[in-house]
């Protein structure tokens, strides 16, 4: 009871913490949609999937990796830290530099360039404040999480507030973002050193080069699976807007209201499972059995809550798609994501339970497979049909990915079985 204690009030805190920020979130949203144009909120959603695709490189699965480490070697904590400290910086950088680059070569709007020019920075600031995120992980402290979110969050609704007031431009928008994302960073770094003695930033390039290798297959999987959130995005934007029967902008924006509903709910189970991989490195070193008994009980309650989020949603769409003005466009591909809840909720723990047992080296492979086929079908189907095409290679995707993970784990236990018998 302990243990499922611990992760419901760490699975709270964070909760807590995401329902203000998303909830922010969603008056933001509303403040564009129905203070600006469709074309402004669409080029908007164009910008942020531009920059999170480059994002992730900041990102490359260091925060699992890293918790291995803690939970193996509690005194490498502060080095440690200060090590991905100066790695995440120097990513970020490599990033940004690289969205530079690519973007030279994206034939998108004058606007559009000009948001993404400025947003990059965000990247930085992510990649700090996920930096931070890793103490609070380690220490199941989600409230302090919480406490750094929800202060970036209520940054961002009030100067989006002034900004969709006094009609501004897209790029003061995107600018507001990146201040927003600053204060989360630097509150998160302030209440990670209460809990961690930690000083400076550490380019220490062998430290480097070892955490980039283990987190390789994460970071890789991690990539790959951030091409099929977002370049969906891109190639609506991109496309011939005849097929959509309005501009690419408002196709973009339409698509990209349905898929900010859809993101908010598949983001509950990343909590649980953050608030549970702690548990899982624990009961790995244990009792493997013990393991795999908790991850099918979680897997149970997962499953549950994203069927149940899916039946609600369904009901509630029209209903809440209606506050953000005109987009009953939205209501379909909707609908069409929040059949994929149950799906999301269960990859979400399937990925780190592989984590878990070591076998992250598959990672790559199913989700490299995936961005493939997301990127192939999107490329075909989304300039006949549309974006409500989008959504359904989406619901694909995930459900592919789902069996590849439940193969390759029956594979594990199996094999692990075989050797346990082998060895009594």
């Amino acid at each position: 009871m302990k243990t499922y204690f611990k992760i419901g009030v760490n699975s709270f805190s964070q909760l807590f913490g995401r329902i203000f920020s998303a909830s922010s979130t969603v008056l933001v949203t509303l403040l564009i949609t129905r203070n600006l144009s469709k074309e402004v909120w669409g080029d908007f959603v164009t910008v942020i999937s531009f920059i999170s695709l480059f994002s992730i490189i900041a990102d490359f699965g260091l925060n699992g990796q890293v918790l291995k480490i803690f939970t193996n070697d509690k005194e490498s904590i502060e080095k440690n830290f200060k090590d991905i400290l100066g790695l995440r910086v120097v990513l970020s950088l490599l990033a940004i530099f690289t969205g530079l680059a690519v973007l030279v070569f994206i034939p998108h709007s004058v606007a559009v360039k000009t948001g993404i020019i400025v947003g990059l920075l965000m990247i930085l600031f992510q990649g700090i404040f996920s930096t931070a995120s890793i103490i609070f992980q380690y220490k199941l402290r989600y409230d302090l999480y919480a406490i750094a979110d929800i202060v970036g969050s209520l940054a961002i609704l009030l100067l989006v507030f002034l900004a969709t007031l006094a009609k501004t431009p897209l790029v003061l928008i995107v600018a507001v973002f990146v201040i927003g994302n600053f204060t989360k960073a630097l509150i998160g770094l302030l209440l990670a050193r209460s809990l961690v003695s930690f000083s400076g930033i550490s380019f220490d390039f062998i430290s480097f080069r070892k955490l980039l290798i283990s987190s390789l297959p994460l970071g890789a999987m991690i990539i790959f699976a951030q091409i099929n959130n977002n370049i969906d995005k891109q190639i609506i934007a991109l496309s011939d807007p005849k097929v959509f029967g309005t501009s690419a902008a408002v196709a973009v924006g339409i698509y990209g209201l349905a898929y900010r509903i859809f993101d908010f709910l598949v983001s509950l189970p990343t909590y649980i499972v953050n608030s549970s991989y702690p548990i899982l490195l624990d009961k790995f070193k244990n009792n493997t059995d013990e393991l795999f008994r908790f991850s099918r009980q979680l897997m149970v309650i997962l499953v549950a809550i994203g069927g149940s989020l899916a039946i609600v949603g369904w009901l509630l769409t029209p209903s809440i798609l209606s506050m953000f003005g005109s987009y009953s466009e939205s209501v379909l591909p909707t609908r069409v994501l929040l059949l994929g809840l149950p799906i999301f909720f269960a990859t979400s723990l399937l990925v780190w339970l592989l984590v878990t047992l070591n076998k992250e080296i598959v990672l790559p492979f199913i989700f490299g497979f995936a961005a493939l086929f997301n990127l192939v079908l999107n490329l075909i189907l989304i300039p006949k049909f549309g974006y409500n095409a989008a959504a359904w290679v989406t619901l694909a995707t995930e459900t592919l990915i789902l069996l590849f993970l439940l193969v390759s784990l029956n594979v594990f236990f199996r094999i692990s079985k075989n050797v346990e018998e082998n060895s009594n």
